[in-house]
């Protein structure tokens, strides 16, 4: 079943729903259709404010609408919900930006009844339920290049949290934030001694560890004796040991700061230590723990020289991909001068310190800038980029923190008509879909993926012999073996389960052919494979967290099922 999902909180605007199709279609197709969408936004808050102020009085909620999105953000894993697709249809925002206007009805896991309007969703506030519970705390982790070079970056690393610290202390909010720090090299193999260590986590997340301890224990690192095998790091292991082997759990807001001057390991790198890893899938390891990802990519003549920066980039613009994905999350900094650098991390640090001081006096954080600003993504080289990201970060995570304190759910209501874009800046997603596949199903899938990627290695570089492997493959599994001989895109088909061709998406598998398989480079099928076995990772981390699989009714294991992004399908 397709469904909706409300997209992570942060600079967007909350979801509004309307009772009739032709309401949402004459706002989008207005040439001042911000304007007017502003104009309902301001209405909603005046209406809240005047009831606040005379609790007796009537409510007059907008009648266009059936409900709007809390303004405390809903998460699937804490308060499980659904917006199953009625209808839909496709629409232009003034004739420009394409867009999709859904029907849905919304049902929260804990609904007694549905009405046709949810007019509480009205009332929600999150500013009152900041001012009454607003503790919040924050965990950052640093995961740092430690290889050859990388000195001044490890003593700025170290001096920032320094004044971090310092900063806290002014606020009187050290016991709001945890800080850890784990260095990476490489694979040791070629050189044990100077390479020392793949990771090291040199301070864990501990609330309870003393800042004079953790500064400490931060003081011992150091870069490599000597360079490590070729220019690229093994940053996925920095990264998912930072993911797995710290305690995220007391944390609300949880960072990751990642700063390197090298493009990944990646796939079947024999000198990977976590075989089969892509971007993709560590970034979706991050987003099942509610982590966020900030890569800030050190530039330097070398790496620009080799082309492993723009390798780098395309890695971690795709690890940046987590929390609040309408916002922009990587950096780029010249590493032939540590100012720059030090320059961001000192903004890191006092707007974090800045936002959890204000967070735990009882006030809203709000997103940078106040609402969105209506401009292009930011220069990945603009100064305050990393701090901007992180305030975002902060705040939404305060949403979801003040909504599971409030226990605060989806709105109810039986059908209305929604956007899924911005209805002030329609380049921002405010709706994502996901396909509700049950364990048996995604079982299924991962075996029929094995078999496609087992055809390619058996198969090696000759394009040929993976296309024949597959229609071998297929005629076996096939109730009509000459058709699929006969037809190459009969063989996929048959080879990926029946559920995956009744959606209505592209895949990226069910269009393969010779052709265009002949066509593509050594690296580039080579890369395609890697991204397969990418996705059987993410089904792995899926199948292992039973917090995710929802039974709803059955009361067979196999037939639990869970959301899975549109993204992670083949």
């Amino acid at each position: 079943m397709l469904v909706m999902q409300f997209a992570p909180r942060g600079k967007r605007s909350r979801v509004v729903f309307f009772e009739r199709e032709t309401m949402l279609a004459d706002l989008v197709n207005s040439f001042s259709f911000r304007n007017e969408a502003q104009s309902i936004y301001q209405t909603l808050e005046e209406e809240k404010r005047r009831i606040a102020d005379q609790p007796d009085a009537e409510p007059n909620w907008d009648r266009r609408l059936v409900a709007i999105e809390p303004e405390t953000a809903v998460s699937f894993s804490d308060q499980p919900y659904l917006l199953p697709i009625l209808d839909w249809r496709p629409e232009l925002f003034d004739g420009t930006v394409e867009t999709t206007l859904l029907k849905v009805a919304a049902i929260p896991a804990t609904a007694q009844s549905v009405g046709t309007r949810d007019s509480q969703s009205f009332e929600n506030d999150a500013g009152q339920l900041a001012a009454e519970d607003g503790e919040l705390r924050v965990g950052v982790v640093f995961v740092i290049d430690t290889t050859v070079s990388m000195r001044p970056f490890l003593e700025r690393t170290y001096e920032t949290i320094e004044r971090f610290y310092r900063a806290f202390e002014q606020f009187e909010s050290t016991s709001f934030i945890s800080f850890g720090l784990l260095g990476f090299r490489d694979n040791i193999k070629h050189d044990n001694a100077g390479i020392e260590y793949v990771t090291r986590m040199f301070q864990p997340l501990d609330p309870e560890t003393s800042p004079r301890q953790i500064l400490s224990n931060m003081e011992q690192m150091r870069e490599a004796k000597k360079p490590t095998i070729d220019f690229k790091e093994d940053v996925f292991a920095g990264l998912i040991e930072a993911i797995e082997d710290n305690d995220w759990t007391p944390y609300d807001a949880r960072l990751i700061v990642l700063v390197t001057d090298a493009s990944a390991r990646t796939g079947r790198d024999p000198l990977a230590t976590y075989q089969g890893e892509t971007a993709g899938s560590v970034a979706q390891l991050a987003r099942d723990k509610n982590i966020v990802i900030l890569p800030v990519h050190l530039i330097t003549p070398t790496n620009q020289r080799n082309n492993n920066d723009a390798e780098a980039e395309d890695q971690f613009r795709e690890l940046s991909q987590t929390g609040d994905e309408n916002t922009a999350k990587y950096v780029r900094a010249d590493a032939t001068s540590d100012e720059r650098f030090a320059a961001e991390i000192d903004l890191l640090a006092n707007r974090i310190a800045e936002s959890v001081f204000k967070a735990n006096s009882g006030q809203l954080i709000g997103a940078p800038g106040g609402n969105i600003e209506l401009e292009e993504i930011p220069s990945p080289s603009k100064p305050g980029l990393l701090a901007d990201a992180a305030q975002n970060e902060i705040f939404r995570a305060q949403l979801e923190s003040l909504s599971r304190q409030s226990g605060g759910d989806a709105p109810s209501f039986l059908a209305g008509w929604a956007s899924d874009r911005d209805l002030v800046d329609p380049d921002v997603e405010t709706l994502q879909v996901s396909v509700f596949l049950t364990r048996n199903q995604l079982s299924t899938l991962d075996k029929r993926l094995d078999l496609i990627v087992d055809a390619f290695r058996s198969g090696g570089d000759d394009p040929e012999v993976f296309f024949d492997n597959l229609q071998l493959l297929a005629a076996e599994m096939s109730t009509d073996p000459d058709a699929v001989r006969a037809d190459e895109r009969q063989a996929i088909q048959t080879l990926l389960p029946s559920f995956l061709q009744n959606l209505p998406y592209k895949s990226q598998v069910l269009r393969l052919n010779r052709d265009y398989w002949s066509s593509l480079s050594v690296a580039l099928r080579q890369e395609f494979i890697e991204q397969i076995e990418g996705k059987q990772t993410i089904y792995a981390n899926i199948f292992d967290q039973t917090s995710l699989w929802m039974d709803f009714g059955a009361g067979d294991p196999g037939l639990e099922a869970t959301a899975i992004r549109l993204s992670n399908l083949p």
